[in-house]
Formats: structure tokens, sequence, C-alpha cells
């Protein structure tokens, strides 16, 4: 009786479908000024509690097993072999499972148990930053749990990139030959804490000399940086250095110049993926620094 139950219970859940509300992946997020976004389409993301017991169950082990390859793969979800993963240093020990974007979910032949996902993992670290995942996995749900029979994983990238831009008084800083020797996250940290607010930026009328850091939140591939330019004149945006750093997936650039706020300021900056596997920069985000 308690099998009959049980598999009533799976079926039941394997029917039902889990309401998600659809949201925008976010290209841009500036700490002063305003942006025009350039997203790609919204995705449809779910939380893991507004997921199927099965699907959560299966998300959560695939990473697990990211984050740790060599682990025993034991528990309530088995393995039937090692996942591929088509990377070679995943390093997401602080990074949990956020949420995820489930594009796949099949009965796989007439057993209704027997089932396959395909979809992406957002894994967000306590800094606010995120790393995707693609991952495919067919399964079957048994009475004593789960058994995955194949399952594979490799990250995206240029897909989700969100920028975060930060205006900062060179006062508050140390020299900019240090800053170009701190990681990813110690420069994250250091311009977040430091950076003018939207309502001081909206207080300037002027030139201002400044930093720019331009960080990118979303890893991506490890060749290729962040650039900057400015649709103005030097009269508006003169930038006199720039240093873009990739630490392993993780980007940044630091750019010292002088740049005009206020109402008398008419221009953009663009942030650019550079690539040297594409002739053509790719815009990631437009920034009016002029507007309130």
């Amino acid at each position: 009786m308690k099998r009959i139950l049980l598999l009533v219970s799976i079926a039941f859940l394997l029917t039902s479908c889990a309401s998600a509300p659809k949201t925008t992946s976010p290209t841009s997020d500036v700490a002063s000024g305003t942006s025009r976004t350039l997203a790609p389409e919204p995705e449809l993301r779910l939380r893991l509690a507004d997921t199927r017991e099965d699907i959560m169950a299966v998300f959560v082990a695939l990473h697990a097993a990211l984050q740790d390859p060599g682990a025993p793969l034991s528990g309530p979800v088995l393995f039937g072999q090692r996942p591929l993963i088509e990377a070679q240093n995943p390093q997401l020990g602080t990074f949990g499972l956020a949420d995820v974007m489930l594009e796949t979910d099949d009965q796989i032949g007439d057993n209704p148990l027997h089932r396959r996902l395909d979809g992406v993992m957002r894994l967000a670290d306590p800094m606010g930053r995120d790393a995707y995942w693609s991952c495919a996995a067919e399964y079957i749900v048994q009475d004593e749990g789960i058994l995955i029979l194949s399952s594979a994983m490799m990250p995206v990238q240029g897909r989700f990139d969100r920028i975060h831009l930060f205006f900062v008084s060179p006062e508050q800083l140390p020299a900019p030959e240090y800053l170009r020797d701190v990681d990813h996250a110690q420069l994250l940290e250091i311009a977040a804490s430091n950076a003018l607010s939207p309502d001081e930026i909206a207080a300037e009328n002027g030139v201002r000399e400044l930093l720019l850091f331009v960080i990118d939140m979303t890893r991506s591939a490890a060749d290729t940086s962040l650039a900057l330019y400015s649709d103005g004149s030097i009269a508006d945006a003169a930038v006199r250095s720039s240093t873009s750093q990739n630490d392993d997936g993780w980007r940044s650039l630091m750019v010292e110049g002088a740049f005009r706020f206020g109402p008398a300021a008419d221009y953009r900056l663009y942030i650019t993926e550079e690539s040297p596997t594409r002739p053509e920069s790719r815009v990631l985000a437009e920034v009016e620094p002029g507007s309130t």
C-alpha cells in the first residue's frame, strides 16, 4: 500500500506545473547616472522552492557535484556515473545555487518516472556575483530516491553579463598601481565601499576628476576583456588611462579620467567586450552619466 501511495504522489508531481514569474536578466546596474541595458530576451526563472521535488533534487545534486567534482556520489540522489563537467577547474566553493532556468522537462518512453531535463543553473556568491552553468540529466524516480543515469554540465558565457559601474574620488583610494594587483572580489569591495552615491552624482555640475570602475558581476571567458568608449567630445569625457583585468573569467576595468556631470553633459559611455576570436566588439551596456 505504501508503494502505491508513493507512486501516485510522484505521478501527481510529474503532471503538475510550477508557476514562475518571467524576469529579465539584467545587463547593467549603474551606481551613478542612468543606463540603457542591452539584455537578452526574458528568461523563465524558477526558485528551487517553486519546482517539482524531483527537479529540485536533481539540480541540487548537480550543484553539489559541481562544487566538489571529486566527492563520493552518495545520498538520496545517486549517480549511475560521474557527471561530465566541461571545465577543468570550476572554482565554485562559495557559490550557492540561487535559481534555475528549466528549458526541457520530458518523459522518456512510456515510463512517467523516467525523465530528462535541460536547464541553466544560476550560482551566486555572498558578494552578488553570478556564475551560470548549463546542465542536462537523464534520471529515474524510484521508491528509495532518484537515480541519475547520465548528466553533463558546462559553463555559460556571454549570455547573462551584468555590469556594475562605480565613480570614485581618487582621494578615497590607494594608488592605482596598488589597485592593479588586487583580485576581482577585492576590487569590487573597494569600489563599492568608496563609490559616490547617486545623490552625490546628481548634485555634481561640471567636470570632475574621478576613477571609474567597470565590473562584470558575471563570470565570463578567461580570454575576453572590457573596454570603454565615449560618443562625446574630450570636454565631456577625457580618459587618461585604463586598465582591463580578467581574473580567471572575472572581468573589471579601471579608468582614470575627467567626466562631465549635470545638465550640460551630453554624451554616453559604452562598455564593450573585446575578444581575440571575434573581430567586432560586443556592446554590453550604455551609460548616460549626465542624466539624473
